[in-house]
């Protein structure tokens, strides 16, 4: 499996803060889906703009949507070929990482 993202720190975990392909084996991938979409202090961030967030907000403050507003909710899941397999969604990276592994480990 390569690897191509990695979380940030230990408490950037949450598929906010993530974009795009995480790994990719053969033809699967585990990827983001969706936007994502949030609120902070009365300004939306949508995809990409959520990472300009790292330093002031970390999955606690997605977890518990105190000091956020979560508008579009983003997840990971496994695409083969490009196409999203159905019901394999996960919120945080390492279960995201770990159901991946298992997955190619059953092909």
């Amino acid at each position: 499996m390569k690897i191509l993202q990695t979380p940030i720190t230990a408490n950037h975990k949450s598929a906010m803060f993530f974009d795009g392909v995480i790994a990719t084996e053969g033809n699967h991938s585990l990827i983001t889906m969706q936007d994502g979409e949030l609120v902070y202090n009365g300004k939306v961030y949508v995809g990409k703009e959520i990472q300009s967030l790292i330093g002031i907000l970390n999955d606690d403050d997605i977890d518990d949507e105190v000091t956020i507003d979560i508008l579009v909710d983003k997840f990971f899941t496994i695409s083969y070929n490009g196409n999203v397999l159905e019901d394999l969604v996960f919120c945080d990276y390492d279960e995201a990482m770990l159901e991946f592994g298992n997955f190619l480990s059953k092909l």
